[in-house]
């Protein structure tokens, strides 16, 4: 059964999203191992929790084990739908914008395209990945990493003045 795309507010927040995420891999976990896992404080991961909770997307358990407190949570059925739908809703998000990328990466100026196709030493990708500077081997930017250094550039020393990508990163 494929799931409905449903974009989701509350799971979509970065730190909530880690936590479901740890949390769709295993039916409990205890309190400690989601902190670790998303990097969080315990009181942020609390407030997290609570907010999940609120939305019915999580159980809570709290006991002792060996005189001392331990919380375990679980992703609910609610929660887990959710998680789903949002994964889902994200994969129809990035596959629409992979295309609009592709139709206006042929828009981007070849000095921007020439940066992007340089690895961090400043060789061409085709250099770097074939290693006898040939151009065997020879590859493009991946779309993450093209879009990453589109955000990272600065386009006005590139293209100049008056030009459409001077403005500054996409």
């Amino acid at each position: 059964m494929t799931m409905e795309p449903r974009f989701d507010e509350v799971i979509h927040a970065s730190t909530r999203l880690a936590i479901v995420s740890l949390l769709a891999a295993t039916d409990w976990a205890d309190f400690k191992f989601i902190r670790d896992g998303a990097g969080l404080s315990d009181s942020a991961l609390s407030k997290q929790l609570s907010i999940l909770e609120e939305a019915g997307y999580v159980t809570i358990r709290k006991g002792f084990v060996n005189k001392r407190p331990r919380t375990s949570v679980s992703l609910s059925k609610h929660g887990r739908r959710a998680f789903e739908g949002h994964l889902t809703a994200l994969q129809q998000i990035v596959a629409s914008a992979g295309t609009s990328l592709r139709a206006g990466l042929a828009e981007v100026p070849k000095e921007v395209v020439d940066r992007l196709n340089r690895d961090a030493s400043n060789r061409p990708l085709d250099e770097a990945d074939s290693g006898d500077g040939g151009s065997e081997g020879a590859r493009t930017p991946d779309l993450v990493s093209a879009i990453h250094a589109l955000s990272q550039l600065s386009y006005g020393p590139i293209c100049g003045a008056g030009c459409a990508w001077a403005e500054g990163p996409v």
